[in-house]
């Protein structure tokens, strides 16, 4: 396991984690709230880059049916998220995603439902991302769910030139396209791309992705009210509809 991020982590619980826990955090808040747009549902739910626990709790609060399994590379923010997360359906462990992703398969004991990468995909080393991708393909049931929150290319650039402390020990600039088709080759179709105004406008990115892409009937097109309209548009709509734009 790389020492130097895991050693970054454990001194980044005390610097900034803890605050957000303490404060909160509208970027965590953001984040939820877009993930439980595709989170609806899931059995198994992997906090992949948990930190101590905060993204977890929410969706465990929000989930009690659900299983959620949370691991992080520090071992320091996995025993305070040990101690500190409330629901009882949420279980943690230290992993790095990049080097010990078999351990995420063996805590699962099976297909893992839905993934949320929440600011991680960013920290992760930009030759071992399409692996990562991979990875979690692999571990993925095939109606699987991949949610992403991640600082958008302009934000990161603008810290870079304006306030390069505020970012941590791997943090790439990650263009979109290039965040699409990695996705993409490892099986992962996009269902939601979003940018989100925080403090900045457009400093956030947020996406979801799915194994696969069913085209069902929408419960929107065969409700009641829908077909109601249907038959007044058919009798009483219509018929001028057709005297106004078939004439010649």
């Amino acid at each position: 396991m790389n020492t130097d991020v895991q050693q970054f982590y454990d001194a980044f619980r005390d610097q900034r984690m803890i605050g957000y826990r303490v404060d909160g955090s509208p970027r965590l808040d953001a984040a939820f709230q877009f993930a439980k747009r595709h989170l609806g549902g899931r059995k198994t739910i992997a906090d992949v880059g948990c930190g101590i626990g905060i993204f977890a709790d929410l969706i465990g609060r929000e989930y009690p049916s659900a299983r959620v399994i949370a691991v992080d590379i520090s071992e320091k923010n996995i025993a305070y998220a040990r101690k500190t997360v409330a629901a009882r359906n949420v279980m943690f462990d230290a992993a790095s995603v990049t080097e010990q992703f078999p351990i995420l398969r063996e805590l699962a004991d099976g297909p893992i439902d839905a993934f949320c990468l929440i600011d991680v995909i960013e920290h992760i080393p930009d030759d071992l991302r399409a692996k990562v991708f991979l990875d979690i393909a692999g571990t993925a049931t095939e109606s699987a769910t991949l949610v992403l929150t991640y600082p958008s290319p302009e934000y990161q650039l603008h810290l870079m030139s304006e306030n390069p402390t505020e970012l941590q020990i791997i943090d790439n600039v990650l263009e979109v396209a290039t965040l699409i088709s990695e996705a993409e080759q490892a099986g992962w179709r996009l269902k939601e791309f979003r940018y989100v105004d925080l403090w900045l406008s457009n400093q956030y990115v947020h996406a979801a992705f799915e194994k696969r892409l069913p085209l069902e009937t929408c419960d929107s097109n065969t409700s009641i009210a829908r077909k109601i309209w249907f038959h007044f548009d058919r009798i009483f709509l219509r018929p001028g509809r057709l005297r106004r734009y078939t004439r010649t």
